[in-house]
């Protein structure tokens, strides 16, 4: 059996405002608005959601969703290879669950081979990403201003310049961090667990989780 997850690139996520409802309504509400919250079609996709906050005036939610080809296909691939697969999930929700002390907010920075993908965590829940593509074109310095630019968007949505900014993924060397924290002039730390290749930390946090 196997708890899996994917790039964060694969998903679309979006933060949902809804009036103060139950559990039960929500789960009624995302799927009757499934269709106007992203553009596409409702049957092509699988989604779920999780609770931001609730108040006696509204409720907010961050809803995922992903591609049905894409986890139909690692479903076949996984029963192909004698496993079976119980739940999935993209890389940012399971990485916001590896803080050993929940922050208020935070920003986490996943960077591998093809791009990087920029999480806003609050109170332990991704609630906005954003995705910066890596082309075989660009320099280090266009890349460096792309996932600064998306960083500084990201912490206007926190009304906190000096928010923590954390990075990880298959690419998250030091030379990268260091560069990344010069480019955005505030500290970047290591987000992981010891003993754990920043290349498995959200395999890592899947399987303990």
């Amino acid at each position: 059996y196997a708890a899996c997850c994917f790039p964060e690139k694969f998903a679309y996520t979006r933060e949902h405002t809804l009036p103060p409802i139950t559990n039960t309504e929500i789960d009624e509400a995302v799927n009757w608005q499934l269709g106007t919250i992203f553009p596409f079609n409702p049957q092509d996709l699988y989604a779920d959601w999780k609770l931001i906050s609730q108040t006696g005036t509204e409720t907010r939610i961050v809803i995922s969703a992903v591609n049905r080809k894409l986890i139909d296909s690692l479903v076949a691939s996984c029963n192909a290879a004698g496993i079976k697969p119980l739940s999935f999930e993209s890389s940012a929700s399971a990485l916001a669950r590896s803080f050993k002390e929940i922050p208020p907010s935070a920003l986490i920075i996943e960077i591998d081979n093809f791009g990087s993908t920029i999480t806003l965590v609050e109170q332990g829940i991704s609630s906005i990403t954003a995705t910066t593509n890596f082309s075989r074109a660009a320099n280090s310095e266009a890349l460096l201003t792309d996932i600064s630019a998306s960083v500084s968007q990201l912490k206007t949505k926190t009304g906190d310049q000096q928010v923590s900014v954390y990075a990880t993924g298959e690419k998250a060397v030091d030379e990268i961090i260091a560069a990344i924290s010069s480019q955005i002039n505030q500290p970047v730390n290591r987000l992981g667990a010891d003993q754990v290749p920043s290349s498995f930390q959200s395999a890592y946090i899947e399987g303990i989780s």
